[in-house]
């Protein structure tokens, strides 16, 4: 099986989902090609990355701007593979009912089908989705996509029109919980097209470290997410703040950078808390590794803002925290709910209110035994639930369902 894999950048060192996703497929012998226009611009790529050569299973094909007139002209025009979709192309009515941007687009992008045969397509983007319709219109190649949420704040969104394009093409929608696909099917998504599979993490990478927590020692606290608003990060800080005085030696430590740097540092400047809270922008996945290592409490504090634009619907660096040993405190918003199960996997606080997440932080430092309990039963719902290698294996059985039932209409 040949799964060609949209995204709009590879590598993204904020997904690592879909790194972890890729070496899966990999280890179960799926052959994988990578189609992205740009990749990170970071030099330190995971291991994972490397170890794997995923770099060498990319093609990058940038349409935006000035880059579809370059892309345009370095089209394999003499290829006869390529020629010949060229020629279904024109015979088809993706012009009449897309477009002539679309088309052109289309000419560039069709030049992945000079290589190996693709079995599937699978995008992990509204926009990759409508780009790559054509493979399906045209080729009868089938596609599933993985909806992550409503888009960012700040990214525009697509045309009502080519929504219900994407809807009535898509052959199954992935999505991460029952949250998201209620959030799919407000978009006018059919049901039966919606199968629920958790993006993953790869456990063996985020080894078990078992920590012991104590009231007058050092309490070490982890947050690791883009600094915007729906974060939440203002609402940890706070938290952090009202519990200064009973425990002088916690700590907060953040990581990721983002809009919001410039007020959290005045925060944490206002609330006289430089020693306390440090702030670590990016770093690297090895160095990540050693905070939740060394680290005792993960805080994924989102909110809601109730502003048609992303929720969290799962929190993937929950399930990296909770690999490594780390006790979960998350807010009750989005899809956090059907990852955390409260007071036993984790903890759960209202979005919003530091007090009712500095109590909950001060549940765990108090009482060791419930803590250390916490971390256990952390790791072992991962293990159970976000192991990469069950999430793969579903994957694949919706691939090979997908693809039988393509054919049988082809």
């Amino acid at each position: 099986m040949h799964v060609l894999t949209l995204v709009p950048k590879f590598p993204n060192l904020v997904q690592t989902y879909i790194v972890s996703t890729l070496v899966g497929l990999k280890n179960l012998g799926i052959k994988t090609t990578i189609v992205a226009r740009v990749g990170d611009k970071h030099s330190s790529l995971p291991p994972a990355i490397i170890n794997n050569k995923l770099l060498l299973d990319t093609i990058y094909i940038n349409t935006e701007g000035s880059s579809l007139f370059k892309s345009f002209l370095g089209l394999p025009f003499y290829k006869i593979k390529y020629l010949r979709s060229v020629t279904r192309l024109i015979k088809s009515n993706i012009l009449h009912n897309f477009g002539l941007k679309y088309f052109i687009k289309s000419l560039v992008y069709a030049k992945i089908l000079s290589y190996e045969k693709i079995h599937i397509i699978h995008s992990h983007s509204f926009f990759t989705s409508y780009d790559y319709l054509f493979l399906k219109e045209v080729f009868d190649i089938p596609i599933v996509a993985t909806f992550h949420g409503h888009i960012p704040q700040g990214v525009k969104p697509l045309s009502n029109k080519k929504i219900a394009a994407i809807m009535s093409k898509v052959d199954i929608f992935f999505v991460n919980t029952p949250f998201s696909k209620q959030q799919l099917l407000d978009l006018g998504c059919s049901d039966e097209n919606i199968r629920i599979i958790p993006q993953g993490s790869d456990v063996n990478y985020f080894p078990f470290h078992e920590k012991l927590i104590s009231p007058d020692k050092a309490i070490r606290i982890l947050t690791v997410g883009r600094l915007s608003i729906e974060k939440g990060h203002a609402t940890a800080v706070r938290a952090i703040a009202l519990l200064a005085d009973k425990f002088p030696m916690i700590e907060y430590h953040i990581v990721g950078d983002g809009p919001e740097r410039e007020n959290l540092s005045s925060l944490v400047f206002d609330l006289q808390m430089q020693d306390n809270i440090f702030f670590h922008g990016f770093v690297t996945s090895e160095d990540l590794k050693n905070l939740y290592a060394t680290t005792h409490i993960f805080i994924l504090p989102s909110i809601d803002l109730h502003d048609g634009f992303h929720v969290e619907t799962q929190g993937v660096v929950l399930q990296e925290a909770q690999a490594c040993g780390l006790a979960a405190i998350a807010s009750r918003t989005g899809g956090i709910p059907y990852i955390i199960k409260d007071n036993e996997t984790g903890l759960l606080f209202d979005e919003g209110d530091a007090s009712d997440l500095a109590e909950k932080i001060t549940t765990l430092i108090e009482n060791p035994a419930s803590y250390s309990k916490t971390c256990l039963l952390g790791r072992q719902d991962v293990e159970i639930r976000f192991d990469i290698n069950v999430i793969c294996n579903k994957l694949v059985a919706s691939y090979s369902d997908c693809i039988s039932h393509t054919s049988k209409h082809i």
